[in-house]
């Protein structure tokens, strides 16, 4: 049976080296891959379906394997190793105060949901039994095609979440853990997941006091601080979210780019406050935060600039702005200049305050060009901000007006660069980029 149900993927791989050997291209063969990977999870070890993969070879694992070869009606998979005896790399992490409050908030409407009734998930919770976690990661698996009703992973994720009073991570596709709910559309997370809770559920019992199910078998780590304040970033209030995106910006470099790797900038935006590319923007705000501190630069500046910038982020009468802009042109100096770039930073979605500081730094750096050039400090303090700033996405564009400062190169600007010696490396990449450029 299980021969008649995939010999046709078998006959539509050999059908289409035939016809790829006349130089035609059919999409057979990728649907009927798509169709195979969607019904089986064989182990690598076993078999590999992908692009290289034979009607041959695949013939002959069936062949090979037919006598242990089963459909699980728990994974509702063709599969060779039981569940049970799989190996599954995953990570446990507690949930955060807020996202706490966030599924009990949820709770409610989490188990009045329809596919939760018609599976009688909710008559398992009602009588404390640990089967139900098994059978919500089972429905999560079940319902994994796109063009199911049921597909989306987020109810699935967070009842499981509220459940059990934790974050669960497993690996996708690309060997990477990932942990969020929206992170759980591919089969692989949502297969992993699935064994994970396999091989853990009856370990879990319920209890009355934390009134979740608990599990003292599996240990879990305290949640990073870096990691509550991206999930912060993604919170409908505006004052948390601003607030955790302000903070995270002086955060080290290396442990925020540690968090925001588990993140997508557009699952995060649900509000208006924070860049609309959160990642992006905060990671390089973290180096350059960094940077300054190490150099003594400040980068928060005095309480009247920040006042000055409040207003600019409002609507103001071109007149009245343009005074504001002339003020700050006239009398920022070197040393406080970052202030302004750091707080347009932080307020990029205030797209006022990015229309005046493009037109601020334009003029400013105008201004100021010979004294950046002849000071190596500043100097190095600008190349830094061109090459982490370069190639942002933003509102204004103004983040890569840095490097085209110095095009055309003149001589004097490329005599600076060879001079200058720095210990950063990036800041002597970015100097080698643009004294390659000069000479093309």
């Amino acid at each position: 049976m299980i021969l008649l149900a995939l010999l046709k993927y078998v006959f539509y791989l050999n059908r289409t080296l035939l016809i790829c050997l006349k130089k035609c291209i059919t999409s057979e063969a990728t649907i009927t891959k798509r169709i195979v990977k969607e019904n089986c999870q064989f182990l690598d070890e076993e078999i590999r379906i992908n692009d290289s993969t034979s009607g041959k070879q695949f013939f002959d694992f069936l062949v090979g394997n037919r006598q242990q070869i089963f459909f699980s009606k728990i994974a509702t998979s063709f599969i060779l190793t039981p569940l049970e005896n799989r190996v599954v790399n995953y990570e446990i992490r507690e949930l955060s105060p807020l996202k706490k409050k966030e599924l009990q908030d949820e709770a409610g409407a989490l188990l009045n949901l329809n596919w939760v009734k018609q599976t009688k998930i909710d008559s398992t919770i009602t009588q404390k039994s640990p089967e139900a976690l098994l059978l919500i990661a089972i429905q999560l698996f079940k319902h994994r095609r796109m063009n199911d009703n049921y597909s989306y992973p987020e109810t699935y994720i967070h009842l499981l979440q509220f459940l059990t009073g934790l974050e669960i991570g497993v690996k996708n596709d690309q060997g990477k853990f990932v942990w969020e709910a929206g992170d759980f559309f591919d089969d692989e997370p949502r297969f992993n997941f699935l064994v994970f809770f396999v091989k853990h559920y009856q370990q879990f019992s319920w209890n009355e006091q934390e009134f979740r199910f608990i599990n003292p078998h599996l240990s879990f780590r305290p949640l990073k601080k870096e990691e509550y304040l991206f999930q912060l970033l993604g919170n409908k209030n505006d004052s948390l979210a601003m607030d955790a995106f302000i903070q995270l910006s002086s955060c080290p470099p290396k442990k925020v780019a540690i968090a925001s790797s588990e993140y997508f900038d557009f699952t995060m935006i649900k509000n208006d406050f924070i860049p609309i590319f959160p990642c992006a923007f905060i990671t390089k705000m973290a180096e350059l935060t960094a940077y300054c501190r190490d150099h003594g630069i400040d980068y928060e500046g005095s309480d009247q600039l920040k006042k000055i910038i409040a207003l600019l982020s409002t609507e103001l009468p071109i007149n009245d702005r343009i005074k504001l802009e002339n003020k700050l042109i006239r009398n920022l100096t070197l040393e406080e200049i970052t202030a302004l770039e750091y707080w347009a930073l932080v307020y990029e979605s205030r797209w006022q305050l990015g229309k005046s500081t493009k037109r601020i730094l334009n003029e400013f750096y105008l201004k100021n060009w010979q004294q950046i050039l002849a000071q190596p400090k500043h100097l190095d303090l600008y190349l830094k901000k061109t090459t982490l700033l370069h190639g942002l996405t933003s509102y204004q564009g103004f983040y890569n007006d840095y490097r085209k400062r110095f095009s055309p190169i003149t001589a004097e600007e490329s005599k600076a660069l060879n001079n200058h010696t720095t210990k950063d490396i990036e800041v002597k990449a970015e100097i080698d980029l643009l004294l390659v450029h000069k000479k093309h």
